[in-house]
């Protein structure tokens, strides 16, 4: 039992060409041999070993000898186990300071307060001791404590009261070992005055590639860069300062791959590390693309593209309106793997974007923002399409385009009049197109409810009658024919109760013989038919439902109206003035069917443009842009009526007017006028005019006389009524100028 020896020694101190010996006691460890080597760590030199037993019995020598200085390992075993702490490291090695090592660093920066640690290695740094000593720039000496651990190792500690910069000194045997004194800056960092320029690489997957750091102002640091690839694993760095706190830090990409810089000033990472450089094959699938706002009218749509796996490439977005064209777009690279990608959406639209990664479009685009209104009555409705029969599963269903309006959701509900509400699908079956579809489970009248929004698309609630044909329920809702003998004639069916079927329309006239009519569906439970009336007859027409008569059908339809234009009643063209229209109300209720025109014209002026009001009682307007007679002619189916023509007169003949002056209290206007009546007479008449007060002041002439305010007027020598007046004195020009009393 080798963990029963008991060891003593070796000797202290140890020195080199010297014979190292170490007692062993097995009296207790039972039946076994002891054993040892020894061999050089530092030249692998092997040291000569002797094992004796020694007369006292159980115990045993063991004598290590040397000609070469250096730091021996020496394994004594029991029965082929080691003993005591063995293996045993027996430092024969004159000191090198040179040989001493840091195997933990400290950190170098700090809290105030916070304990420094730093641990070097001897193992190789033969015999000696370690003795450290700290001193502030400002702070002055700060106490050291240091410690020998297990292992050749030595932790060297001390705690700054403040930040400052330290310079630590090392000695081993009373000499500075390598690097010795330490500088630890200590004061704060100021990181943000740090700043990175790239990384960079030169054309190639594998050239170099560049980080340039500027660290002004940001105190005192080491810099450090670490690179490793994904599957090149740590790649060497290099960090050279070209000028006074500017560094390049570069390295060979030994291989197409995604690579990782990390940059470390004063022990932190600065702002951007760690850096992803990738040097693999540009691939548009694996970039990454996240719409980062909401889209809205007049406001920046953004979306964020992380390139970081998609390999080496160039970012490129081009937008485009359905109705406005082409839309600008801005790309801000953020950093070497990620980029922002924004347009601003002015009008409604539907807009598509486009991102390319060197070429090739990334996933999902283009990327589709609807910004049209969402109005329902857009929305496209296709036609309903029923099944033939019921009971076997087929669908009911209509598509609706969804092209022309905004992005909003559809729901639809299905009720029959028996069976009451039923599940109903609204299917996706392209970019625009949407189904709604639903299987009736028996024959029953359903209400097929869309909407999209807030309201009912076209033609919603559909009414889907899957009852057994009934043409004895199809009604007749509306008879239209033409005014004269010839046009359209069209009727309008409710077919809502009729159950489903097909409307048929047959046409014939006694004269015209078979005639082209056609039935359509107009919505839901609505038929249109109709046929065209080619010349005046007598038209039997047949309506029927799935091949059943429809209630009232056959019928027949005269077309043969009495038209009798002398009775038509014309009344007295109004006329105002030139400039001003000129309307004739006509009454035709007692005339029968017939189409009313009229055409005017002046005597010296030529045709003038006749508007027709239509109606059982016409007005007919024209507007005389010159003094002239106008001949108004007025026809009913192309026959002029009685009274026509209309004799319209605009023509003035200028008066004289006198102005005598009674006294100085009095003032007397006598106007002698000539003018021609609506007959194309020519005629005149005298007025008189004299103010009711003498004080007031003379008017302006010429004005209407019922503008003359204190004035009255009195008709001498007329033959023409006291209310054509105004329309006479409408037309007087200016005969006098103003005169005071």
């Amino acid at each position: 039992d080798a963990s029963k020896c008991i060891v003593s020694g070796p000797d202290v101190p140890l020195e080199a060409f010297k014979p190292v010996e170490l007692v062993v006691d097995a009296t207790n460890a039972g039946n076994g041999k002891l054993t040892a080597e020894a061999i050089g760590t530092i030249t692998g030199t092997v040291g000569s070993v002797y094992v004796r037993e020694l007369p006292s019995g159980g115990k045993h020598s063991v004598h290590l000898h040397t000609t070469t200085a250096d730091i021996y390992t020496l394994a004594v075993r029991w029965a082929g186990k080691h003993i005591g702490t063995s293996p045993y490291t027996l430092n024969l090695h004159p000191p090198i300071p040179s040989a001493v090592t840091i195997s933990q660093a400290p950190t170098q920066t700090m809290d105030t307060g916070q304990s420094i640690s730093i641990s070097f290695s001897t193992i190789k740094a033969g015999r000696g001791s370690l003795v450290a000593t700290c001193t502030g720039n400002k702070t002055g000496e700060v106490p050291v404590k240091t410690t020998e651990r297990e292992g050749s190792i030595w932790d060297v500690k001390f705690t700054p009261p403040e930040p400052d910069v330290y310079s630590l000194s090392v000695k081993w045997a009373k000499q500075h070992i390598r690097g010795s004194p330490f500088q630890l800056n200590l004061m704060p960092l100021k990181m943000d005055c740090v700043k990175a320029i790239g990384p960079t690489q030169k054309e190639g997957s594998r050239g170099t590639v560049e980080l340039q750091v500027i660290t002004k102002g940001a105190g005192k640091g080491k810099l450090v860069g670490k690179v490793s690839g994904t599957h090149a694993g740590v790649v060497p760095v290099q960090v050279v300062e070209t000028e006074e706190d500017v560094f390049m830090i570069s390295f060979n990409p030994p291989m197409t791959d995604f690579y990782s810089l990390e940059v470390l000033f004063g022990g932190q990472n600065i702002k951007g590390s760690p850096f992803s450089i990738n040097t693999l094959l540009p691939d548009a699938s694996k970039v990454v693309t996240v719409q980062a706002t909401p889209a809205e009218l007049s406001r920046v749509v953004s979306f964020h593209c992380n390139t970081l796996q998609a390999g080496s490439g160039v970012l490129a977005s081009s937008c485009h309106g359905d109705k406005h064209g082409p839309v600008q777009v801005d790309i801000v690279k953020v950093d070497s793997n990620h980029h922002t990608v924004s347009f601003t959406p002015a009008v409604p639209d539907r807009y598509k974007l486009r991102i390319e990664w060197s070429g090739v479009e990334v996933k999902e685009s283009p990327f589709v923002l609807n910004l049209l209104p969402i109005v329902p009555y857009k929305v496209g409705v296709g036609e309903l399409r029923v099944p033939s029969s019921v009971g076997r599963g087929e669908l009911v269903y209509v598509d609706l385009d969804y092209s022309h309006v905004g992005q909003g959701a559809t729901t639809a509900v299905v009720k029959g009049n028996l069976v009451g509400h039923i599940p109903v699908d609204v299917d996706t079956l392209s970019e625009f197109v949407r189904r709604v579809k639903f299987v009736p489970r028996i024959a029953d009248v359903y209400h097929l409810s869309i909407q999209f929004g807030e309201g009912h698309v076209r033609g919603s609630p559909f009414v889907i009658n899957l009852l057994p044909p009934q043409s004895e329920k199809v009604e007749l809702l509306e008879l239209m024919t033409p005014f004269g003998a010839i046009g359209p004639i069209t009727f309008l069916f409710d077919t809502s109760k009729a159950g489903k079927g097909n409307l048929s329309i047959r046409a014939s006239g006694n004269a015209t013989g078979p005639l082209a009519s056609q039935a359509r569906m107009e919505g839901t439970g609505r038929f249109k038919a109709w046929f065209t009336a080619v010349q005046p007859d007598s038209y039997k027409v047949d309506v029927t439902w799935e091949n059943s008569h429809v209630p009232g059908f056959p019928f027949t339809i005269n077309l043969t109206p009495q038209c009798y234009p002398e009775r038509v009643v014309c009344g007295q063209p109004v006329i105002r003035a030139v400039g001003k229209p000129v309307v004739t109300t006509i009454d035709t209720s007692k005339a029968g069917k017939g189409i009313l025109t009229a055409q005017c014209c002046g005597r010296n002026s030529g045709l003038v443009q006749v508007e027709i009001e239509n109606g059982t009682m016409y007005r007919t307007t024209f507007v005389p842009d010159v003094e002239d007679i106008f001949d108004l002619r007025i026809f009913y189916n192309d026959i002029e009526v009685s009274g026509s023509p209309l004799i319209v007169s605009l023509l003035i003949v200028k008066e004289e007017s006198k102005l005598q002056v009674i006294e100085d209290q009095d003032y007397t206007i006598d106007l002698s006028s000539q003018f021609v009546t609506m007959d194309g007479r020519i005629k005149s008449s005298t007025f008189t005019a004299r103010p009711h007060h003498s004080t007031s002041l003379f008017p302006l002439l010429p004005q209407p006389l019922s503008s003359l305010g204190p004035y009255s007027a009195l008709s001498r020598n007329s033959s023409s009524p006291p209310h054509s007046l105004p329309h006479i004195y409408h037309t007087l020009p200016t005969i006098a100028p103003p005169i005071a009393p």
